[in-house]
């Protein structure tokens, strides 16, 4: 029976990764259109709002900061977000960062150091990977917010315990 589970499982996988590859998301307003697309922060509008789709890399690369603002982002399979070192993310007001199908899960958030992301009643699904920083001194602020349909939600590491801050997160699947 287990070596069953385990096959089933290694071939859930080779269909996730093989179809992930092929996939992309489309919409009305695409900010990018394929995987390996590279959009800066500078090129976009801060508030950003509305409905968008991503497929790549989205970089936030200004030390002003970036805002999501209510807006719906469908991401594409391996469609992800990197924040460099002294810039900030802002998600709020019932912003929707979620896969195009719930089906092909997009990649991740990253920050790098003395990043800082806060994400306030608002909706974050379907993610491979997790909000993440691997880098020294990053800032979370985290109100109201969902995480749901993520394989890992929220991973910290090199983290100091004063830069996180957490009030009310409403659920983490």
């Amino acid at each position: 029976m287990k070596n069953v589970f385990i096959s089933v499982l290694a071939l859930l996988q080779i269909i996730f990764f093989s179809t992930s590859v092929f996939a992309t998301c489309t919409c009305g307003t695409n900010i990018d259109s394929n995987p390996t697309d590279i959009t800066l922060f500078t090129s976009l509008p801060s508030p950003l709002t509305g409905s968008r789709c991503l497929n790549g890399e989205l970089i936030i690369n200004n030390t002003s900061i970036f805002e999501m603002n209510s807006l719906i982002l469908k991401m594409g399979p391996s469609a992800k977000i990197t924040i460099n070192p002294y810039c900030s993310l802002r998600i709020v007001n019932n912003s929707q960062l979620s896969s195009c199908d719930q089906i092909n899960l997009w990649d991740k958030i990253e920050l790098l150091s003395n990043a800082s992301i806060e994400i306030n009643s608002s909706d974050i699904s379907d993610m491979t990977n997790r909000l993440r920083s691997t880098a020294n001194n990053p800032t979370l602020i985290l109100n109201n917010c969902i995480f749901n349909k993520n394989w890992i939600s929220v991973i910290k590491l090199y983290c100091n315990s004063e830069n996180i801050s957490s009030n009310k997160v409403v659920k983490m699947n």
